[in-house]
C-alpha cells in the first residue's frame, strides 16, 4: 500500500481511537483472558496514521532513521512520540491488554502516513474497516456513520457500512428512520455519546414510526440530549468520556428523588467507575455535584425504546377509539383535528371530574385523556401490566364500563368524532365487571430497571388508583426510591410538551386574587359587558370556593385538594356557570403551540424540526374552535348540560364536581 510506511512499537498509553466504535465489555473481557495466558503485541498489531511532518518528529524524537521502519524481522524499533498517535482501529485489543499488561506496554503498529489535506477514514477506509471484526458492529455505531457519510455526500462509504445490518434493517429500519429527518438528526447527535449508541435498536424503529407520534418522539430524544448536555457541563472531553459503562450505570437514576440513587452516584464517581478517563478531581467533582441535581429519572436511548413500548399503548388506545387507523399527519395533529374548545375538566379520581376557571387547551385536553388512557390500559386493550411471581396478574380486555368512561370523558373534554360516537352506541353501560381489589402496598419504584417503560403488576395496582394529574403534579418528596408518580409524571414530561412541571400549574395561591376579583366582576355584569379570560393568568384555576390548608404537614404529603388557599372569596357553582359560558373561544391557544420547542411559544417561531415528512403545511392543523363537524350538535348539549348541572356544587370543596352520570344521557347519539 502506498501510504504504508513500516513497522513499530509504541507504548500503549500513547493510543487513542478517533476513528474507532465504543468498548464493547464482551469483547474486552474475551480478549483479557486470552492475553493472560498468551500475548504477543508483534501479532496483535494496530494500525496508527501520522502526517508527514508528524512522522519526521516521531523520527527525531526517538533517533530512530526511516529505512529501521521497513525491516521484517523483530524486533522493531521502539518510538518515543511526544503526542499521541491516532488508531484506526484495535479498540477492544487495546483496552483488554491495557488491563492485563498496563499503559508502559510496547505494542506493535503499522504506521501510514497520509496527506494532511486527506480524511484517514475516507484514504484508508479498508484498513479501518476490513480488519475490524472481533464482534459485530452495535446498530448506533453503524447508523451514526451512514449518517455521516451520507452528510457528507461520502455515499460509497455509507453503503459499505449498510453491508453491516441485518436484511430487515438494512432494508426496511434504516431507510424509514432515514425518511425522517427531524427523528434520524435528533439520533444522530445523541450517537455523539459514545455510551448511548449501543441503546440504539433499528429493528424496532419501523415500529415506533407506525405510531405517527413524530412529536412524542422527537422531545423525547431532545430530552435526553438536554440531561446528558447537562451532565457532561456541555464540556466535549466529559461528552467523549461517557461510556457504556457510565450510561448503564446512571441510567433510570433518580437523583433529585432517591437518597439511595443520589449514594450510589457519589460512590460511583468515587470509584472512578463514571467517566473513568476523566482524571481532573475539580472536573470530577463538578461533574458529581451536577448529577446530585439532576431532576428527572436520567434516560438514555434504551430507555426510549422502552417507553416507546408504553407510550405505543396509550397511543393505540387514542386510536382505536378515537382516531381511527387512518391517519393522515400526526396522532397529536389527528387528535386535535378533532377537538373543539369547551370545558376545561381535570379529572381528579375515576369519573370525576372538576371545571377550570380558564381558557380551553388542546394541550391539556390531550394530557388528561392520555393519563386516563394509560391509567386503564388493561381494561381498555389486550394488554396488561408486566407479571410478577407471587402476584395475581392483571386481567387484560375490553370493559364496556370503563370503555365508555372513557369515551364520556373524552367528549367531555373536547374531543368529537364519528368513531367515537359509533362506539358510544356500541357500548352496553352498567357496573363495572368484578375484579379482585388488591390491597396497595407499592407506592415506590424501587427497582432502577423498572423505571421505564411498561409497569410491572404491583405498580399498576397503585397507577389504577392513583394516575391523576392533579396527584402527579404535587412536590415529591424526597426518600429512599422515587415514588410511582413520580416516574409516571417523568414519563409524561419526557414525551409531552407543554406537561406541567409542577403543582403550581393547578394551584389557585398564585391566582386566588384574580380569581376572586373575577368571580365578583363576573356577577355584577351584563353579558355583552363579560371580560375577556385572554389576559387572565395561564395558570389552571378550579372553580368555586376551596378547603382550609394547613401549614402542619408539608406539601409533599397533602393531597391535591389540601393545598389549596383558605382565604379564597368564595365563587359560587352558578357564577362559575356563568363564566363557562361566556368564554371567548376565539382566544384560545393557537393550534401550533404544542409543536413547538420549549422556549419559543411566546415569540411564535417555529421549530426547525416540526414534522413536514409527516404533512405539508396543509396538514389539517387549525385554529382551536373553527372545526366544523357533523357532531357539533352533540358538543352543544354536553356544554348546555354542563352549565345546568353548575349549580349542584360539592358540599366540602364547592367545587361543581361531575361524573360519568352526569354526561352520559347529553352525550348518546341519538
Amino acid at each position: 500500500m502506498e501510504c504504508f510506511v513500516g513497522n513499530a512499537q509504541i507504548q500503549l498509553e500513547k493510543f487513542t481511537f478517533p476513528f474507532s466504535r465504543e468498548k464493547t465489555q464482551s469483547a474486552i473481557n474475551y480478549l483479557a483472558k486470552i492475553f493472560e495466558e498468551n500475548c504477543d503485541p508483534a501479532a496483535n498489531q494496530i494500525p496508527v496514521c501520522v502526517s508527514r511532518s508528524e512522522l519526521d518528529r516521531i523520527l527525531e524524537h526517538s533517533h530512530v532513521h526511516h529505512d529501521a521502519l521497513t525491516q521484517q524481522r523483530q524486533p522493531y524499533p521502539q518510538l518515543h512520540p511526544a503526542t499521541t498517535v491516532r488508531c484506526l482501529q484495535g479498540r477492544q485489543r487495546y483496552e483488554a491488554a491495557l488491563r492485563v499488561l498496563g499503559p508502559q506496554t510496547w505494542w506493535g503498529v503499522r504506521l501510514f502516513c497520509i496527506p494532511n489535506d486527506c480524511r484517514p477514514d475516507v484514504l484508508l477506509k479498508r484498513e479501518i474497516n476490513d480488519l475490524s471484526y472481533e464482534t459485530p458492529y452495535s446498530d448506533g455505531e453503524v447508523f451514526r456513520r451512514i449518517y455521516s457519510y451520507q452528510l457528507e455526500g461520502e455515499w460509497e462509504l455509507a453503503n459499505d457500512w449498510r453491508l453491516r445490518l441485518t436484511t430487515y434493517k438494512k432494508d426496511k429500519g434504516l431507510p424509514r428512520l432515514l425518511g425522517m429527518e427531524s427523528i434520524a438528526r435528533s439520533l444522530y447527535e445523541l450517537t455523539s455519546y459514545p455510551g448511548l449508541r449501543n441503546g440504539l435498536k433499528l429493528g424496532s424503529i419501523e415500529t415506533y414510526l407506525a405510531t405517527h407520534c413524530d412529536e412524542e418522539m422527537c422531545h423525547y430524544l431532545r430530552h435526553v440530549k438536554e440531561v446528558w448536555r447537562t451532565i457532561t457541563l456541555n464540556n466535549p472531553e466529559v461528552q467523549q468520556a461517557t461510556d457504556d459503562e457510565t450510561v448503564q450505570a446512571l441510567e433510570r437514576l433518580a437523583p433529585s428523588a432517591s437518597r439511595h440513587d443520589s449514594q450510589t452516584i457519589r460512590e460511583l464517581m468515587l470509584s472512578r467507575k463514571l467517566f473513568s478517563t476523566i482524571s481532573s478531581r475539580i472536573l470530577r467533582d463538578e461533574i458529581e455535584k451536577q448529577l446530585l441535581q439532576i431532576g428527572v429519572v436520567i434516560p438514555s436511548i434504551a430507555t426510549f425504546h422502552e417507553n416507546m413500548g408504553y407510550l405505543s399503548i396509550g397511543m393505540s388506545i387514542l386510536r382505536e377509539n378515537i382516531v381511527g387507523d387512518k391517519i393522515r399527519g400526526t396522532m397529536a395533529q389527528a387528535m386535535q383535528n378533532t377537538w373543539q374548545p369547551r370545558e376545561s375538566l381535570i379529572e381528579h379520581a375515576e369519573g370525576q371530574y372538576y371545571p377550570l376557571s380558564r381558557q380551553p387547551s388542546f394541550i391539556l385536553a390531550y394530557h388528561v385523556l392520555f393519563i386516563s388512557a394509560i391509567r386503564n390500559f388493561p381494561r381498555l386493550s389486550k394488554i396488561g401490566p408486566l407479571r410478577e411471581r407471587r402476584l395475581s396478574p392483571v386481567k387484560s380486555g375490553i370493559d364496556e364500563t370503563y370503555l365508555e368512561r372513557f369515551l364520556t370523558l373524552a367528549q367531555a373534554l373536547g374531543f368529537t368524532s364519528h368513531r367515537l360516537e359509533s362506539k358510544l352506541r356500541q357500548v352496553s353501560p352498567g357496573s363495572p365487571s368484578a375484579t379482585t381489589q388488591e390491597t396497595v402496598r407499592k407506592t415506590r419504584e424501587d427497582s432502577v430497571k423498572n423505571r421505564s417503560g411498561r409497569p410491572l403488576t404491583s405498580s399498576y395496582h397503585f397507577i389504577s388508583r392513583s394516575l391523576f394529574l392533579p396527584q402527579m403534579l404535587i412536590e415529591p418528596e424526597v426518600s429512599g426510591h422515587p415514588s410511582i408518580l413520580f416516574v409516571q409524571a417523568d414519563f409524561m414530561r419526557s414525551f409531552f410538551r407543554g406537561f406541567p412541571n409542577d403543582y403550581c400549574a393547578i394551584d389557585v395561591n398564585s391566582t386566588a386574587g384574580q380569581t376572586a376579583e373575577h368571580a365578583e366582576s363576573t356577577t355584577g355584569e351584563d353579558e355583552g359587558e363579560q371580560q375577556q379570560l385572554g389576559g387572565c393568568s395561564p395558570s389552571i384555576v378550579p372553580t368555586g370556593p376551596q378547603p382550609f390548608r394547613t401549614n402542619q404537614s408539608p406539601p409533599g404529603r397533602q393531597s391535591p385538594l389540601e393545598k389549596l388557599h383558605p382565604n379564597n372569596s368564595v365563587f359560587s357553582a352558578a357564577a362559575a356557570a356563568l363564566g363557562r359560558r361566556r368564554l371567548p373561544r376565539q382566544e384560545s391557544e393557537s393550534p401550533r403551540s404544542m409543536l413547538s420547542p420549549v422556549g419559543q411559544d411566546q415569540a411564535g417561531s417555529e421549530d426547525p424540526t416540526i414534522y413536514h415528512s409527516r404533512l405539508s403545511s396543509n396538514s389539517g392543523l387549525h385554529h382551536e374552535g373553527s372545526i366544523g363537524t357533523p357532531e357539533t350538535y352533540h358538543s352543544y348539549r354536553i356544554g348546555h348540560h354542563i352549565e345546568n348541572r353548575a349549580s349542584h356544587g360539592s358540599t366540602s370543596t364547592g367545587r361543581t364536581i361531575f361524573s360519568p352520570e352526569d354526561f352520559i344521557e347529553s352525550i348518546r347519539p341519538k
